[in-house]
């Protein structure tokens, strides 16, 4: 009989050897996190920023390059107006053969993308999408007025 009801209390006794174990879990747990709480400081350091002048040989265009900025380079300065907006290409996705899209920004302003074929502003085309370089036009089957072209981003100088 004594055999019997050992067996018989053998799951009572792992049910209690498991709470046993999560509680001593739970309160382990307790302890580590409120003495971690409890050592971290209560106010937040006051961070002190003193301006100064920007390094010797910092230029705008040379940060400006760094950065991937674009030049545009007319290869027909006669042909285009005198109003025509300043055009700056942010990136280009080519898919071949001239086709593809380029990322244009307008005087400054946030990029569009724009297809082969499709009208940049009144009168400028994008004629042929390649990879570091866009064509554009005065039509969207015409000859070529100007070039925007993608720098290569600069390498650090030490």
């Amino acid at each position: 009989m004594t055999n019997f009801t050992l067996i018989a209390d053998r799951p009572a006794r792992l049910a209690r050897v498991w709470t046993l174990g999560l509680l001593a879990l739970a309160v382990g747990s307790l302890v580590f996190w409120g003495l971690r709480l409890g050592s971290m400081p209560q106010s937040v350091p006051q961070l002190r920023f003193v301006a100064t002048a920007p390094p010797a040989g910092l230029s705008p265009d040379g940060l400006g390059r760094a950065l991937g900025v674009v030049s545009v380079t007319d290869s027909v300065q006669a042909s285009a107006p005198a109003a025509r907006s300043s055009l700056g290409l942010a990136g280009v996705m080519a898919r071949g053969q001239g086709r593809g899209a380029a990322l244009i920004s307008i005087d400054g302003q946030k990029a569009q993308a724009f297809e082969t074929g499709q009208e940049v502003q009144a009168g400028l085309y994008v004629l042929a999408v390649e990879p570091r370089e866009v064509r554009l036009g005065a039509s969207p089957q015409g000859p070529v007025t100007d070039t925007l072209t993608l720098l290569p981003p600069a390498l650090p100088q030490n």
